[in-house]
């Protein structure tokens, strides 16, 4: 139990720590109206076809008693071409998200988080 405290915490200080790279889609002059100020979606690329990407969050929510874990899912349309499946990114959307799952939505801004080689190594030889 104590490792998986000091993994949580670990884990935690790498996100609060990390770098980000920003890498802006191809925008319509109407889409900079849209932007939100704050984060919409976090999570991993898991999947990439025609500039749409299968973005997961890492972060599970519990729906009732006989399915105890769901990830957020959601296809997102208008990525960069430089990202790839394994990257950690921030998704700001325009538009409206259609609701099935995964949820569907154009992106008007994405970031790549970095995570820092350093801390990474620690927590490895921790594990």
């Amino acid at each position: 139990m104590k490792k998986l405290w000091l993994l949580f915490l670990l884990i935690a200080s790498l996100l609060l720590n990390a770098c980000t790279n920003k890498v802006e889609p191809k925008q319509s002059p109407l889409a900079e109206t849209n932007k939100s100020g704050s984060v919409e979606f976090v999570g991993y690329i898991t999947k990439l076809e025609n500039q749409r990407a299968l973005v997961v969050s890492p972060i599970s929510k519990e729906i009732n008693q006989t399915r105890k874990e769901f990830y957020d899912a959601r296809w997102v349309s208008n990525m960069p071409q430089d990202v790839e499946v394994g990257q950690y990114i921030n998704v700001w959307f325009e538009g409206s998200i259609a609701t099935s799952y995964p949820a569907q939505a154009r992106a008007s801004k994405v970031t790549i988080i970095k995570i820092q080689k350093m801390i990474m190594q620690t927590l490895l030889k921790m594990l």
